[in-house]
């Protein structure tokens, strides 16, 4: 399976650099963006469904765990103690994914694309600009 990945993984970052037009180029700038869209999709549906998977899973891990322990007075010390990891795992995360995003604009070509792309309308390219304004 991990070679699999590997694979993958390679191929997506061949093609990427192939289509892309400050890349390989090897397409004109209008069918990569129509290949971006479509290229984009399955990425999308993928993440969608690993979050519906996963949440799910993750608060009934949660809960299970709380109802499990049966002294509340176990469940509050375990709690103080991981609140303040969670919080801090979690803004150091998203400094990281910010400082990263803003330094290498990943996905800002794909994702001005699908945005683009037909079949969007203004509401949606509306909030992809100012999203990408807080970025």
């Amino acid at each position: 399976m991990w070679a699999q990945i590997l694979v993958a993984m390679i191929a997506g970052i061949a093609l990427g650099l192939s289509l892309s037009p400050s890349g390989g180029a090897l397409v004109s700038e209008q069918a990569a963006t129509t290949v971006a869209g479509w290229v984009a999709l399955p990425g999308h549906l993928f993440l969608a469904l690993i979050q519906m998977i996963v949440v799910p899973l993750v608060i009934s891990s949660i809960v299970l765990g709380i109802t499990g322990a049966g002294d509340i007075a176990f469940v509050r010390q375990i709690g103080l103690r991981i609140a303040p990891y969670f919080v801090l795992t979690t803004v150091v995360a998203v400094l990281i994914r910010r400082i990263a995003g803003a330094l290498d604009q990943s996905g800002h070509y794909v994702q001005r694309c699908f945005a683009g792309s037909a079949g969007h309308t203004r509401e949606v390219a509306a909030v992809w600009r100012i999203s990408r304004r807080r970025v």
